[in-house]
């Protein structure tokens, strides 16, 4: 099981009431409701580039009264993404937790140590 794989059954678990593929981001929005069915998910290998897409991205979140707000993971495309958002002015901060939980490299033997759970 890979990180894509995890990642992608989050984002099923936790669904938006509309998603939008570009370019290998997935675009998900709720009505504002939370931040992580109303964000960028740079999941995939990105097409095009990457400063054009950002500002696309702005513009769409902000015409639906929303931040654009990306998920940043160890795993995202392109990589560089993290930085080139360093780059880019400061906006209004946002209140926000973030919560993660490890998981072990045998995720077969995990899931016979917590069936009980």
């Amino acid at each position: 099981m890979n990180n894509t794989y995890i990642e992608e059954l989050s984002l099923n678990h936790w669904p938006s009431l509309s998603t939008l593929l570009y370019g290998g981001w997935l675009l998900r929005f709720a009505n504002g409701f939370t931040k992580r069915a109303n964000s960028i998910h740079p999941l995939y290998h990105s097409t095009g580039e990457t400063l054009h897409k950002i500002t696309e991205c702005e513009k769409l979140y902000a015409a639906n009264g929303l931040p654009a707000v990306f998920k940043i993971t160890p795993f995202i495309h392109p990589a560089e993404l993290d930085s080139t958002l360093d780059q880019e002015p400061e906006e209004d901060s946002y209140p926000y937790m973030t919560m993660n939980k490890w998981l072990p490299a045998d995720l077969a033997l995990w899931r016979e140590n917590t069936s009980a759970v």
